[in-house]
């Protein structure tokens, strides 16, 4: 058995590699894949922020796993395009943020409506995989149709 704690100091370095350029690359990725269509002219219309998208808010004060998610409550549009939005961060908490400190996640607005609906009080006891427990609220991941 001597291997075995190789093997898991092994995965721990996996581990921590993979959270290291995932914190670095995916949300890079993020803010770069927004800001194409932020300052293109050609690509203005297929993805500015919209109401109702679900968007992480830059903080330089924690590291990026921590930073708050919010969905876009309004847009304040100039003639130079979208430069902030007001964000619902939830318990009647709303901030104005800079578009360029809002990383859009990769979901359709569908997706992130229907990840963000609340189950009806009688499915609330429910344990199961697909649900998320968030500040003593449940959401489901999946849809009721």
């Amino acid at each position: 058995m001597p291997r075995a704690p190789e093997a898991w100091k092994a995965t721990l370095a996996y581990q921590a590699k993979f959270w290291e350029r995932w914190s670095d690359e995916y949300l890079q990725m993020l803010r770069e894949r927004s800001q194409w269509t932020h300052r293109a002219p050609r690509l203005e219309n297929s993805t500015s922020p919209k109401v109702g998208e679900v968007v992480l808010l830059h903080d330089n004060l924690r590291p990026k796993n921590l930073w708050k998610m919010g969905r876009i409550a309004q847009v304040f549009e100039t003639p130079n395009g979208i430069r902030t939005a007001k964000v619902f961060m939830g318990k009647d908490s709303i901030l104005t943020r800079p578009v360029n400190k809002l990383y859009s996640l990769e979901l359709t607005r569908q997706q992130s409506s229907l990840l963000l609906t609340p189950l009806k009080s009688s499915l609330t006891t429910q344990t199961s995989s697909s649900c998320i427990q968030t500040n003593r609220t449940q959401f489901s991941t999946t849809s009721n149709i």
